[in-house]
Order: C-alpha cells, then structure tokens, then sequence
C-alpha cells in the first residue's frame, strides 16, 4: 500500500491504517489484493491520487455486480441440478451461502425449485440475485469485523439424517460446487461433529445477525 502511494504522490498510510486494511481484506489472498491494487493503479481513478481504500479494493476483486450476480444464478441452478437435495455442497464464495440459507436452506430450495418450470424459476431470479449481491457486500467464510460470518458448506439430506440419528461418523462427502471435486472434510472437522445440523445451525445464525 505504500509503494502504493509513492507510485500515485501521496501520503502514505499509518501503521495503524495498515493494520485496518490488512484485517477488512484478510477474506482475501494476499495475491488477489496485489493484483487488484496493480488494477487501480492503471485505471482512471488512479488519477486523483490516493491510495485506494479496501472498499475500493473489493469492488474491483468482487467485479461487475450484475454479471457476478448472472453466473451466480447459472452456478446456482447447476448446483442444483448436478447435486441437489440429498449431497453437501460448498460454493465458492460466501454470498452463494447467505442467499440460499434466507431462501429456505439447500435443501428445501433444492426440492422446491426441482419442481418449478423455466418460466417460474426465471421469476425467482430476481431473489437470488437481490441477496446474492447482498450477502457480497456482508457475508463472509471467515470472521471479519462488519460481516456476517456464513458456514463454510451446505449440508445435504444424507448428512441431516446421519447427524440426526447420531451416525456421524458416516457422513458424506462435501462437494465443491465449482470443480466438482471432494473437499476434504478434516477441515470442517469441528462442524460435523457440533451441535445439530450445519445448515440449520446457519439459518439461526443469520437471523440473529439480521435482527441485529
């Protein structure tokens, strides 16, 4: 960041200020933020001469709203026919997340839209997106100071079951909706083995944020 403002002549950050970028970006990798900030530094903003603030810096990683918000809604509806009702999921980005949790939970939207024509789900669209776009600006995987921290996978009707008839040692993979491939479930160790269903302890967790 200062190299930052030596290239743009301007005042450079405090340590203190460094600090508070560092933390509102650290959802990010540190390569992600580099080559956003070397983004601004060509573009036409760079021209007022001030360092970019991480705002700035999470518009240009996040992108254009509406065509983020289009592949969102064609990942979605993939995800849904690929996997559905019954497998545990993980999206890409957090936002994916909180839309689906406040539309119902995986697997109640998974059996509600599995039944809609194109016509109808083209109608709920405008939902999604709306929270999709939302959740960008508010939700996140990890604890960060002004965001709403989401689960980090969506679980599926067999791991509902196995956790609710106390069976979790046999739970089921957890699906990069993304790549398709199986996501070690070591990492979300401490999930499986809490309290109750992942996906029903999300939706709580929203709400209380929400009504905050």
């Amino acid at each position: 960041m200062n190299a930052t403002a030596e290239e743009l002549y301007a005042k450079p950050k405090s340590a203190s200020g460094l600090s508070l970028t560092f933390k509102l970006l650290s959802g990010y990798s540190l390569d992600t933020v580099q080559r956003a900030v070397y983004q601004f530094l060509l573009s036409s903003e760079a021209k007022y001469k001030q360092v970019p603030s991480a705002a700035q810096i999470q518009e240009i990683v996040i992108g254009d709203p509406e065509e983020r918000a289009h592949y969102a809604w064609r990942l979605f509806l993939t995800a849904m026919d690929r996997r559905g009702y019954y497998d545990s999921v993980r999206f890409p980005e957090p936002a994916y997340h909180y839309a689906i949790q406040l539309l119902g939970g995986w697997q109640r939207v998974c059996e509600e839209y599995g039944q809609l024509t194109d016509k109808e789900l083209e109608f709920r669209r405008g939902a999604f997106t709306a929270l999709f776009t939302k959740g960008s600006r508010e939700s996140s995987f990890d604890p960060i100071p002004g965001k709403l921290q989401v689960r980090p996978y969506l679980a599926g009707q067999f791991e509902a079951s196995n956790m609710s008839n106390g069976y979790s040692q046999f739970l089921p993979p957890i699906y990069d909706i993304e790549t398709g491939k199986e996501i070690d479930r070591e990492q979300f160790k401490q999930l499986s083995q809490g309290q109750g269903n992942p996906a029903a302890m999300l939706v709580g967790n929203l709400c209380s944020g929400i009504t905050k």
